[in-house]
C-alpha cells in the first residue's frame, strides 16, 4: 500500500549537508556550498551529523519516486511588483543535492516525515540529545546504547535477520508510517482490539508492536493516580535466535520528550472536524443529515458574527476613554461579503453539500435573538438528547461553543484573497485554539470589537507550531509575513498600492518561502524594522475658508524598500523621498530647495495598523473626476505636509484639515500613517 506523498511535507526544514560530495570538491566548490547552505538557514556541522544518522535508510522505492515528483518542480513569484523578495516554492540547495544522491534523499524524506508529525522544538531537542550522546561516546556512524529515538534510527539499516520489539502502542502511528511506509519494513501489531494487524509483504515481521491493555494515553481519566502511565515503552533489538542485541529503556527527561502534532489540509478541514465531533461517543453514518445541518448552521452563524463585528478607530477609543458616548461609523462594521463566506465554507466543508436555502432560514430564525435561544435543526437536537437526556442543556451549550469555533474558521478564511488556491494549505488540528474571546462570549446582540491582527493571528496559530514561543510573541506587533510548511501568510497592504484601494481586513496566502533575490537567503518571517527617528515636517496652512483646488503639494518622488537579514527573519524599512512644492509658486533658492526635500520611513505592519485605525469616508460620486476649485466648509483648511499636528496655529484646532496629496498614492499612505501615529499619541 503506497504512502500518499501528496501531503505538503515540510521539506524546507529538512536540511541535510552533502558530506560525500564535499569530500571530493575543491576549496572553491566547498566554499560555494557552505555559502549556499548558510543562506538557506542551514548549519555545516549539524547537517553532517544528520546525514550520518539518517542517510543509511533504504527508502521504499515507490515513496521515493512520488516524493521526487512532488518536490522537483516549484514556482517563483515576487512578493509584489518590483520587490527584491520573492516567494520560492521550489527546492533549495539542500534538496537539489538530495535529488542527485539517494544517500541524502533518504535523510530529507525521513526528516520531512518527522517534522510533519511532531512538534519541532521537542523533536529538535530529542535529536540534539542523541547527537550529543553519539559525540560523548566517541562513536562514528553508529549509535551505541541508543534510547527510544535512537532505536528507531536503527530500523533504517535492519538486516533480514533482525527483529525490533516495542512493548506498547505509544507512538504507534509514526512508528508504522516510518518503519513500513517509508523504510519498507514489515510491521506487525500484536493483540490489538482488532486482533493482529500486519503491514507489509508476506514474510516474517521485522518490527513487532505489542498492544498493551495497561497503556493510558495523555489526559486519561481512567488512571489518574498512576504516576508512570506516560512512560515510553522498552524497545528490544533481537537477532534471529531471539537474543537481545540492544535494549532501550524509557527516558525520563521530560524536556526531550517528543510532542506529536497532527496536520490537515484546508480543503475538508471542517468536514474532518465534524466527522470526529459526532463520532466521539457514538457512531454516525457519513450520510447522516447532521453533518450538512451543522455546516449550514455554522455558515449562518458566521454571517451573524460578521454583522456584529467592527473596527474601532483610535479617535473612538479615545472618546471611550473619556467616557463619552459616540457611535462607531457604519463604515467600520465588518460585514464580510456573503460570497467570500460561501467560498470559505465550501472549501472547509468540502464533501458536504451546503444548502443556501436552509442557511437563509437559520439566519432569519436567529437574527436579533439571544444565542442561548437559538433553535437547532432536528438532527442535532435528536443527537444531543440521545447522548444524555439529563445533561441536555450543558451538552447544548458545549455544542454552541463548537459552532462558534466553526464560524470563526469560516470568517478567518473568508478574509483570504482567492482562498480556493489555498486548498492544500496544511493546518494544525488544535480545536482549543480556534476561538476569539469576543466570539466565544458573544450573546447574539451586542457588537464585537475586533483587533487589527485578529485574522492574521488566527490563521497563523493554525499554521505554526511555535506560536507561543517568547520571541514570536514579542515581535508579533512588527510581524507582517510568516511562512510555515512552504506557505506564506501576509497582509493585503504589502505592495505599492493606493490606501483607498486596500481592504485592510483581507489577507494573502501563497506558496513559497521568502527569498532575497539578490543574495539567495531564505527566511521564514518578515518584520518591520525598528522605527527610525525622523524630523517630521509640521504642516503649513495654505487655504483657510473660501475655495481651494485639489492638488498634490507634498510629493513622493522615490520609494525604496530596504531589507536586512537577521538570524531568524528579514527586517524591512520602506524609505519615501519627499519633495514639498513651494505653494506660493516662487522660484526657491538652492538652500530652500534642499530644505523642501526630506525622507520618511515606514513599513507594512505599521501601514496595516494605520489603515485599520482610521475611518474611510463614504465614496464621493465624482472622486475620480478632474474637478475645478471646490468650496471649503466653515472651519476647514488645506495644509502642506503629511500630518495636521503641531503646525501653523496647530491644524488640529480646525474641524476639517485637508492634506494636499491628490493623485499620489505613496503620499496618501504617509498621510494615513502620520495622522494615525498622532492619534495614537493623543489616545495614550
Amino acid at each position: 500500500m503506497p504512502f500518499q506523498t501528496s501531503l505538503s511535507l515540510s521539506i524546507e526544514l529538512a536540511k541535510v549537508f552533502p558530506v560525500r560530495e564535499v569530500l571530493t570538491s575543491g576549496a572553491e566548490q566547498l566554499a560555494n556550498l557552505v555559502r549556499a547552505l548558510k543562506r538557506n538557514g542551514s548549519d555545516f556541522l549539524v547537517e553532517e551529523d544528520l546525514a550520518d544518522i539518517f542517510g543509511r535508510g533504504k527508502i521504499e522505492p515507490s515513496l521515493e519516486n512520488d516524493f521526487r515528483d512532488v518536490v522537483k518542480t516549484g514556482s517563483f513569484q515576487p512578493l509584489h511588483a518590483n520587490s527584491s523578495i520573492a516567494l520560492d516554492a521550489g527546492p533549495g540547495p539542500t534538496l537539489c543535492r538530495a535529488l542527485k544522491e539517494r544517500f541524502y534523499m533518504s535523510c530529507v524524506i525521513q526528516l520531512s516525515f518527522l517534522v510533519w508529525m511532531h512538534e519541532e522544538t521537542t523533536l529538535a531537542a530529542m535529536i540534539m540529545e542523541n547527537m550529543l550522546t553519539r559525540y560523548e561516546s566517541d562513536v562514528k556512524g553508529a549509535t551505541p546504547d541508543p534510547d527510544y529515538d535512537g532505536i528507531l534510527k536503527t530500523l533504517q539499516s535492519l538486516p533480514e535477520d533482525r527483529l525490533v520489539v516495542v512493548e506498547s502502542q505509544m507512538g504507534l502511528i509514526p512508528m508504522v508510517i516510518w518503519a513500513h511506509y517509508i523504510l519498507g519494513l514489515n510491521v506487525l501489531i500484536k493483540n490489538s482490539p482488532d486482533g493482529d494487524v500486519a503491514f507489509g509483504r508476506i514474510g516474517n515481521p521485522q518490527v513487532i508492536i505489542k498492544w498493551s491493555s495497561t497503556f493510558f494515553p495523555t489526559g486519561s481519566l481512567t488512571n489518574p493516580d498512576n504516576k508512570h502511565w506516560f512512560s515510553p515503552p522498552i524497545i528490544y533489538l533481537l537477532d534471529a535466535d531471539m537474543n537481545v542485541q540492544l535494549e532501550t529503556k524509557p527516558n525520563h527527561n521530560v524536556s526531550t520528550e517528543i510532542g506529536g502534532q497532527e496536520f490537515h489540509r484546508l480543503k475538508g478541514y471542517g468536514t474532518t472536524f465534524l466527522r470526529r465531533l459526532f463520532n466521539r461517543q457514538t457512531l454516525v453514518a457519513d450520510d447522516d443529515p447532521i453533518f450538512a445541518d451543522t455546516a449550514n448552521l455554522a455558515v449562518s452563524f458566521s454571517i451573524l458574527l460578521s454583522r456584529a463585528m467592527r473596527r474601532v478607530p483610535l479617535p473612538y477609543k479615545a472618546i471611550r476613554k473619556r467616557n463619552e458616548d459616540r457611535d462607531v461609523p457604519k463604515q467600520c462594521y465588518f460585514s464580510t461579503e456573503h460570497w467570500r463566506l460561501f467560498d470559505s465554507s465550501d472549501l472547509l466543508f468540502r464533501g458536504i453539500k451546503l444548502d443556501k436555502r436552509k442557511i437563509s432560514e437559520y439566519l432569519e430564525e436567529s437574527s436579533g435573538k439571544v444565542i442561548d435561544d437559538m433553535a437547532f435543526p432536528t438532527s442535532i437536537r435528536n443527537y444531543l438528547q440521545k447522548l444524555d437526556q439529563n445533561t441536555f442543556e450543558s451538552t447544548r451549550r458545549t455544542f454552541l461553543v463548537d459552532i462558534k469555533g466553526l464560524a470563526s474558521w469560516i470568517l478567518s478564511f473568508a478574509q483570504v484573497v482567492d482562498v480556493e488556491s489555498c486548498a492544500d494549505l496544511p493546518l494544525r488540528i488544535a480545536p482549543q485554539w480556534m476561538y476569539y474571546a469576543g466570539v466565544l462570549h458573544w450573546n447574539g446582540l451586542d457588537p464585537i470589537d475586533i483587533e487589527s491582527d485578529i485574522w492574521f493571528k488566527q490563521i497563523m496559530k493554525m499554521m505554526r507550531r511555535d506560536i507561543n514561543s517568547a520571541s514570536l510573541i514579542v515581535e508579533s506587533q512588527r510581524l507582517f509575513l510568516t511562512c510555515h510548511n512552504g506557505w506564506s501568510l501576509f497582509y493585503s497592504c504589502v505592495g505599492d498600492y493606493d490606501p483607498g484601494e486596500i481592504n485592510c481586513e483581507l489577507l494573502s496566502i501563497k506558496r513559497g518561502v521568502p527569498t532575497n533575490t539578490r543574495t539567495g537567503e531564505r527566511k521564514y518571517r518578515i518584520l518591520d524594522a525598528p522605527l527610525i527617528e525622523e524630523d517630521v515636517r509640521a504642516p503649513k496652512i495654505i487655504e483657510k475658508g473660501g475655495s481651494y483646488l485639489p492638488r498634490c503639494v507634498t510629493k513622493v518622488y522615490k520609494r525604496t524598500e530596504h531589507y536586512s537579514s537577521r538570524s531568524e527573519e528579514f527586517w524591512l524599512s520602506v524609505r519615501f523621498d519627499i519633495d514639498e512644492v513651494d505653494f506660493h509658486h516662487r522660484i526657491p533658492s538652492q538652500s530652500a530647495r534642499q530644505d523642501q526635500r526630506y525622507s520618511l520611513y515606514a513599513s507594512y505592519s505599521q501601514f496595516h495598523e494605520a489603515l485599520w485605525g482610521v475611518v474611510k469616508t463614504i465614496p464621493c460620486p465624482h472622486q475620480n473626476e478632474d474637478c475645478g476649485p471646490l468650496q471649503l466648509d466653515l472651519d476647514a483648511m488645506t495644509v502642506t505636509g503629511l500630518t495636521w499636528a503641531n503646525g501653523d496655529g496647530d491644524a488640529t484646532d480646525t474641524r476639517i484639515c485637508i492634506c494636499l496629496v491628490k493623485g499620489d498614492a505613496r503620499a496618501r499612505w504617509l498621510v494615513v500613517n502620520g495622522n494615525y501615529c498622532f492619534a495614537v499619541m493623543d489616545a495614550v
